[in-house]
């Protein structure tokens, strides 16, 4: 009995002195347990604001564990949130509201760092419109330009965009100035202008005051050409001129050609400034002259040059051409037509020129000669009638040919 007590109470014993020796010497999860917090994160700093944001930055805490994440802490009301960077950018704020921050770092063992600096804030006001551009006025004019300015406009933003409007015909301009100056205006007439101004999220401000202005008129006109000519045959001439300059126009002005003092008929243009002058008399002497005119009306006389016809016993006309065909639809109004050539009791087939007649109306384009084909443009009526005539040396004109209707422009209405 003494003996089993003895056995019973040793058992006991060691029992104690293995818990006791657990205690005394941990094991080595025990041991691992991480009580060590992240160093501070530093220099906690504000980067960018807007009306309802503020984006925070800050050098980063360095953890025994090797890695960290943050809480961005806003003070009131008191609410953290995680960031796993260094930035972070605090949303669904008040506008024009002061707010303070402070950041912690947190290893994974859930240690928490010391705080950071607190930085105070204000975020900025509500995106509102830029103020009303004012005094709208005109600094210049010239007979193509008008210049105008404006005092400038303000906005929370710092900067804004200024758009001039001409009332008619419409147009636009953009602007970070507060001046402009509007070019390739017409001389002589009048225009009207405001200005508005928009920021970069495109609020834009009321229209200021509407200005008037008259372009000065133009009263000068291009450049006189320079006319020269030459006799083709008994019933054709050539003209050609150099060219004009107008003093408010970029573009090359009009021309009109004159015979014995009043617009030439019969008028077939080789190029831009090059005609030949059909069906003249033979052997008969006519004064011509070119007029060079701008938009304004400004006219410019060439110099005149005086031509005579070759003389011509020849009064029969060709034959008429026949068969009048289309040869192809280009699109647009523009047609190749052909047609069986005609004979003349003098000149070769080579030397009979052809006229295109559009809804009885000479084809300006130059007539081509010992041909059964060419190209023609229709006249702006959806239904074109076309006949072809042909000429010979003399200007004796043929009979038209048949007559052919086509539709360019589509179906008539």
């Amino acid at each position: 009995m003494n003996r089993l007590y003895i056995l019973t109470l040793t058992g006991r014993a060691v029992a104690v002195l293995i818990v006791l020796a657990l205690l005394l010497s941990p094991s080595s999860a025990l041991a691992a347990k991480d009580r060590t917090p992240p160093t501070q994160p530093t220099n906690l700093h504000v980067t960018a604001t807007t009306a309802m944001s503020v984006t925070l930055a800050w050098d980063p805490s360095t953890d025994n564990s090797g890695s960290v994440s943050y809480r961005v802490h806003l003070v009131s009301p008191s609410t953290d949130r995680v960031a796993n960077q260094t930035s972070f950018t605090w949303t669904s704020l008040s506008p024009n509201s002061i707010y303070s921050f402070y950041v912690y770092a947190v290893d994974k063992t859930g240690n928490r760092s010391a705080t950071s600096n607190t930085v105070t804030v204000t975020t900025s006001a509500p995106d509102t419109a830029p103020t009303t551009p004012v005094n709208l006025h005109v600094t210049a004019t010239t007979q193509t330009t008008v210049s105008l300015a404006w005092d400038p406009s303000t906005d929370n933003s710092g900067s804004v965009t200024y758009r001039v409007e001409m009332v008619s015909p419409s147009f636009a301009m953009e602007t970070s100035q507060t001046s402009i100056t509007w070019t390739s205006l017409s001389p002589g007439a009048t225009y009207s202008f405001f200005v508005y101004a928009f920021d970069q999220s495109g609020n834009r401000s009321a229209n200021s005051n509407t200005v008037t202005v008259t372009t000065p008129a133009d009263t000068t006109p291009p450049t006189s050409p320079v006319l020269s000519g030459s006799v083709l045959s008994p019933s054709q001439v050539r003209l050609t001129w150099t060219a004009s300059r107008d003093d408010t126009e970029w573009w090359s002005p009009s021309y009109r050609v004159l015979l014995n003092g009043s617009p030439s008929p019969h008028v077939n243009w080789d190029g831009e400034r090059s005609v030949r002058i059909r069906h003249l008399t033979p052997a008969t002497t006519y004064t011509f002259n070119v007029q060079a005119y701008d938009t304004s009306g400004n006219i410019a006389t060439s110099n005149t040059v005086t031509l005579t016809t070759e003389p011509s016993s020849d009064t029969v006309p060709p034959t008429a051409p026949t068969n009048l065909h289309l040869v192809s639809d280009q699109g647009g109004g523009e047609f190749y037509l052909g047609w069986t050539q005609s004979t003349d009791d003098v000149d070769p087939q080579y030397a009979i020129e052809y006229e295109i007649y559009v809804n009885g109306v000479l084809s300006p384009l130059a007539a081509s000669a010992g041909v059964d084909q060419d190209f023609v443009y229709a006249r702006p009526e959806c239904e074109n009638t076309f006949v072809v005539k042909a000429v010979d040396r003399s200007g004796n004109t043929s009979a038209p040919s048949n007559a052919l209707t086509l539709f360019p422009w589509g179906q008539c209405p």
